[in-house]
């Protein structure tokens, strides 16, 4: 009976432990909890606390391996990361390229224990969790966001690991943007699930990203309703607009920097266009595809259109150049309207104002675009920038 209350004592005592970081810890010691759930104890050394190897890389989900003083692990959405004993520089290689990163600490051995820094799991390059120390415990969060698609449907989304929960259950994993590219892509402040006609999920998210030049960029993807495995599409744009996923008839077309993929909603079979085909896709029907430089392919001749000297005839050009000449405050020469549709669709913010000839919708046989010729005018306010919009159509051939 001794025996008995003894044995129902120490579970006692190991479930308090478990609940109350404060108690049941090893002399030099900290619990470690990740979203909520007690993960680890880390080893406090110097007023810095360390985690064993093995147990700090399976923060972030990621697999670690150690051999001649150095440690490898490939991390979600940054890369692979590689680190040697003893000191504080790193590097994370994605590559094409390699990100130097900095400890405050370096990893350690002792008792044949490989040790990591636990501060390093802060480290927007490296893992990114928000780390608080409260007393004799350390709390890590993951950045998340929240979208409740029904009562019976809310999603939470990872932006650290890209993993996306239905109802606290895995779903899928996405392919986000990683804080470790060379340019900065800011992770979305917002998502969309919307359910498709054969009860499927798609997914959307937008944000803004900086390098040489801000750019808006938006992500897309086609989730089965049991999850599992999909794919990911990002198109990025400095100054064009952005073409948006479409439906034609069970087909979903998603766009990607890398091109477009038209997944059959019913079957999941995904189709990646190749060859004359590989671009993004602004429209498509069952023969014809609108893709990125308003080129036209044809799927049954597999052929490419450039449609632009077809829209911007020399008769658009003289109607436009006619007016522009009447509206500007100084003469233009016929050389300097040659210099001026040469910037046709590739100007910047805030640079000279350039034309811009941009896709707008299809219907029945029609293509409907839009040429914007914008221009300076000198107002009671200075200069400023004004633009006259032009409406062409493009017949679709037989």
């Amino acid at each position: 009976m001794v025996k008995f209350f003894m044995a129902v004592l120490m579970m006692l005592n190991f479930s308090v432990a478990t609940l109350n970081p404060t108690v049941a810890l090893p002399e030099n010691g900290a619990a470690v909890f990740l979203d909520g759930r007690r993960v680890a104890t880390a080893l406090e050394q110097d007023g810095d606390l360390y985690l064993p190897m093995w147990e700090f890389f399976c923060l972030a989900d990621a697999e670690a391996a150690f051999a001649d003083n150095q440690i490898k692990a490939v991390l979600p959405l940054r890369g692979t990361l590689i680190m040697q004993m003893g000191q504080t520089e790193g590097r994370l290689d994605k590559g094409e390229y390699a990100a130097e990163i900095y400890a405050e600490q370096p990893p350690f051995s002792r008792g044949g224990v490989v040790y990591m820094p636990l501060s390093l799991a802060a480290d927007e390059m490296v893992m990114g969790y928000n780390l608080e120390r409260r007393g004799n415990a350390v709390w890590l969060n993951a950045p998340k966001l929240y979208h409740n698609l029904s009562s019976d449907e809310r999603f939470t989304l990872n932006l650290l690991t890209g993993v996306l929960y239905l109802n606290g259950c895995e779903l899928c994993r996405l392919n986000l943007p990683s804080a470790g590219e060379p340019v900065s892509w800011y992770p979305p402040d917002k998502f969309g699930i919307h359910r498709t006609p054969a009860g499927n999920y798609l997914f959307q998210a937008g944000a803004m990203g900086s390098g040489a030049l801000s750019f808006s960029y938006q992500l897309a993807a086609w989730i089965p309703a049991a999850g599992g495995e999909v794919q990911t599409c990002c198109v990025h744009s400095i100054i064009e607009p952005m073409p948006q996923p479409f439906w034609q008839g069970k087909s979903l077309w998603l766009a990607d920097d890398d091109g477009s993929i038209c997944v059959n909603d019913s079957t999941g079979e995904i189709t990646r266009f190749t060859g004359e085909g590989q671009w993004i896709c602004w429209w498509a029907n069952e023969r014809y595809m609108l893709l990125s430089g308003l080129r036209l392919y044809d799927r049954k001749k597999e052929t490419l259109l450039d449609l632009t000297p077809l829209l911007l005839t020399p008769e658009v050009k003289a109607e436009a150049e006619e007016f522009l000449q009447s509206e500007w405050d100084f003469p233009i020469s016929d050389s300097e309207f040659e210099w001026y549709w040469s910037y046709l669709n590739i100007g910047l913010p805030m640079a000279d104002p350039v034309p811009e000839l941009h896709f707008n919708y299809a219907e029945g046989k029609k293509l409907y675009f839009s040429l914007i010729c914008n221009y300076r005018k000198n107002d009671n306010y200075g200069l400023s920038n004004v633009y006259k919009e032009y409406s062409l159509v493009y017949k679709l051939p037989k």
